[in-house]
C-alpha cells in the first residue's frame, strides 16, 4: 500500500512539474491554431462550390472569394512567422508537446484542390472585369 502511495505521490510530482511555455511562445501557438481555424472555414466555403457554380456568380462575390482567400492567407503567414521569430530566439521550446502538436494548416492539407480552385475564381474574376471593361 505504501508503494502504492509513493508511485502516486511521485508521478504526480513530475505531471506537476512539466514545463510549460513561456506565454508569448504559447499565445503565438494559440493564434496560429486559431489563423488556421478561420482559414479552414473559409477554404470549405471555397472547396465546396464547383466550376459550374463558379461560372454562375456575378464579379462582386468571385472578388469578394478571392479577397478572402488572400486576407486570411496574409493572416495564417503574419502568425507563422511570429511563432517562427520566436522560436528561433528560443529554440529549446520548439520540441514542446504543445509546438509538435499544433493543428497545422487546413490549405497544406488541400494545396492542389485549393490551387486549383482559386486559379479558376482568378480566371474568371479577370474574364468578367474584361466584359464590363469592353462594353
Amino acid at each position: 500500500m505504501n508503494k502504492i502511495i509513493l508511485t502516486i505521490l511521485i508521478i504526480s510530482v513530475f505531471v506537476s512539474c512539466k514545463n510549460k511555455l513561456p506565454s508569448n511562445i504559447e499565445s503565438a501557438v494559440r493564434s496560429c491554431e486559431l489563423e488556421y481555424k478561420i482559414h479552414r472555414k473559409s477554404d470549405s466555403i471555397i472547396l465546396n462550390h464547383t466550376t459550374e457554380e463558379i461560372d454562375k456568380m456575378p464579379l462582386d462575390t468571385i472578388t469578394k472569394l478571392i479577397g478572402d482567400l488572400e486576407f486570411h492567407k496574409n493572416n495564417e503567414e503574419g502568425v507563422e512567422k511570429e511563432l517562427e521569430e520566436l522560436l528561433k530566439i528560443n529554440p529549446e521550446y520548439s520540441d514542446y508537446d504543445e509546438v509538435k502538436n499544433m493543428k497545422k494548416s487546413y490549405y497544406d492539407d488541400n494545396f492542389l484542390k485549393c490551387s486549383k480552385i482559386e486559379m479558376y475564381l482568378n480566371d474568371k474574376q479577370f474574364e468578367l472585369m474584361k466584359k464590363q471593361y469592353e462594353k
